[in-house]
């Protein structure tokens, strides 16, 4: 297993093993797991337009994602981000998640747009939400996602794992 750590990002040479997989979260050595260099290169520029068209990764999360309402706004930016202290400013706009009047509390399991050097068996989902859940909470709410998205076959027919990686 080589995993190489620059200073763009993380990037693995090989598809992790579902063996691997499951012994890296055992050993809680979830550091190992990394992107393939292709997936890290289009995340890296996926990451420089959103930056564009949203006002912040958040807006871009509860637009996307949570399906908050936005307005878009206007936003001054150095016209060459290279020499942001002498460069013109120019005004563009942004998207920007209204929150003074949210949608209900939103939880919502999409596939990872980005996973992680996985084999092509292995689905790596992101489970978003705008509040902090209880681990039983997740625990409901992942339950009610994957059946909906898997649908009704019992559990012990359906290969499995569920990695839950919690950022705040």
């Amino acid at each position: 297993m080589v995993v190489h750590r620059t200073f763009d990002g993380t990037y693995r040479d090989n598809v992790v093993s579902w063996e691997e997989l499951r012994e890296l979260i055992s050993s809680d050595n979830l550091g190992e797991l990394a992107r393939s260099k292709q997936v890290l290169e289009d995340y890296q520029k996926r990451s420089v337009e959103i930056k564009k068209e949203y006002y912040s990764i958040k807006d871009y999360i509860q637009i996307r994602f949570l399906k908050y309402p936005y307005s878009e706004v206007d936003v001054e930016e150095p016209n060459d981000p290279t020499f942001p202290a002498t460069s013109p400013k120019i005004i563009i706009k942004k998207k920007q998640a209204i929150t003074t009047s949210p949608p209900p509390s939103q939880i919502a399991l999409y596939p990872n747009d980005f996973p992680y050097f996985f084999p092509s068996n292995i689905d790596h989902l992101v489970l978003w939400c705008d509040k902090p859940l209880s681990k039983e909470e997740v625990d409901k709410e992942i339950k009610i996602l994957l059946k909906e998205r898997y649908g009704d076959a019992p559990i012990e027919t359906q290969q499995l794992l569920i990695m839950l990686f919690c950022k705040v």
